[in-house]
Parts: structure tokens; sequence; C-alpha cells
């Protein structure tokens, strides 16, 4: 047990030895402070717990809302897709329209090109 002579050993945990003597009439103290330590370290430890459910409860309604949020954003773009295709079918059957009106107005013009040829 050399290290116990060691100064640097002393500096550290010697005061121990020193001031034994001195500190053995304070144990019940260091027992209250001991006590008092360990409920200050369970009330935070309690507090912490707390944040944390909480925290937790801030994410998942974070989370619950970014998901709603993803989808009124997918039934808006399912509404949009649809309004454009209304729009397509719309163009189209406009565009059949047209090409029956201008079928009938080529067999006309044809028609009457021929009657006013003959």
């Amino acid at each position: 047990m050399w290290w116990l002579l060691s100064l640097r050993w002393f500096a550290n945990w010697g005061w121990w030895l020193v001031f034994w003597e001195w500190l053995l009439p304070l144990g019940r103290f260091f027992e209250w402070v001991w006590f008092v330590f360990r409920r200050w370290l369970l009330h935070w430890r309690l507090v912490f717990r707390r944040w944390l459910l909480h925290r937790r409860l801030v994410f998942r309604r974070w989370l619950l809302h970014r998901r709603l949020v993803f989808r009124r954003w997918l039934l808006h773009r399912r509404l949009v897709f649809r309004r454009w295709l209304l729009h397509r079918r719309l163009v189209f059957r406009r565009w059949l329209l047209h090409r029956r009106l201008m079928l009938w107005w080529w067999l006309l013009e044809w028609g009457m090109l021929r009657v006013i040829s003959k």
C-alpha cells in the first residue's frame, strides 16, 4: 500500500483521514443530506419523465397533423385531377362535335360544288 504514502493520493483522498474524527459527528447530517439529495434526484427524474411524455405527445400530435395535412393534400390533388379530367372530356366532346360538323360541312360543300359544276 505504497500509494497511501504518495502525495497525489493524499491530495485527493487523504483529507478524509485527517478530518475523519471531525466528520464522524456529522454522520447524521450527511445521512439527511443524502436523503434530501435522493429526494431531489427522484423529483427531477419525475420531472424529466413527465417532460419526455409531453414531448412524445407533442410529437404524436405533430405526426397526426402531418398525416392529416398529407391526406388533405391527396384529396386536393384528386379533386384537381378530376377537374382536369372533366375538362379534357369536354374538350374531347367539343372536338368530336367539331369533326362531325366539319364533315357535314365538307360533304355539303362538295355536294354543292358537284351540283354547281354539273
